[in-house]
């Protein structure tokens, strides 16, 4: 039996953050929350109305969402704030939410 938690966070975008994600999204792919191995799923959030099969879902997006598992809380916080959407002005902190889930089906299809 794993020994490892899991979670699901929500960092939804500040208003008119677009070109910071842009800007820092390479930095982002590199970041201990990325290239670590926390993130067991991640993904957009997108603004209400729109879909993923939409030409200009990728121009819609309001956020991100992440189910990660880690040991504890407090290491699921330490990689959030260093990654560059954190520091750099993408994700509001003040509306991110980290909350711990029993995961029934661990895998993706």
């Amino acid at each position: 039996m794993s020994t490892k938690n899991y979670f699901v966070v929500t960092l939804i975008d500040l208003p008119g953050s677009v070109e910071a994600r842009k800007k820092h999204s390479a930095a982002h792919y590199q970041s201990p929350l990325v290239s670590g191995n926390i993130i067991q799923v991640a993904g957009l959030l997108l603004q209400p109305g729109t879909l993923t099969t939409d030409a200009d879902a990728a121009e819609k997006v309001q956020g991100s969402l992440v189910i990660a598992q880690a040991e504890s809380l407090d290491k699921v916080w330490e990689v959030l704030k260093v990654d560059p959407y954190w520091t750099q002005g993408v994700w509001d902190q003040e509306k991110t939410t980290v909350v711990p889930v029993i995961v029934a089906k661990p895998k993706l299809e």
